[in-house]
């Protein structure tokens, strides 16, 4: 299930989270000044297809690893799995989860994306 050649790694994953939340905010910030000059509505489908989604996380394990580190009580997984959340404003989080993200890619060869 994981392989790194189709994963990103915690600094590409983080970029895109980047620049994915910048291109929501901007297409937010168009539209609301649009609706104030106009009172023209964003478009529903763009509104549908997530223009204005805060990007999403999602790291996936398959339960295989080679003795991961059982000492600490963060960076690790406990359980197989798929594990995706939002994102809001990533830049702020950065350092914090290009921490966690790390351990996970190296100590688990979780897949990142």
């Amino acid at each position: 299930m994981n392989n790194k050649g189709s994963s990103l790694t915690p600094a590409q994953a983080l970029d895109k989270l980047d620049a994915l939340y910048e291109q929501s905010v901007k297409a937010l910030r168009s539209a609301i000044g649009k609706y104030i000059e106009t009172g023209t509505l964003p478009d529903v489908i763009a509104r549908h297809n997530g223009l204005f989604v805060y990007p999403s996380l999602c790291v996936t394990w398959d339960g295989i690893a080679t003795n991961p580190p059982k000492t600490r009580a963060y960076g690790r997984f406990t359980h197989a799995g798929s594990y995706t959340t939002t994102i809001t404003r990533p830049s702020l989080f950065r350092p914090y989860l290009e921490e966690q993200l790390t351990l996970l890619y190296q100590d688990y060869d979780a897949h990142i994306s």
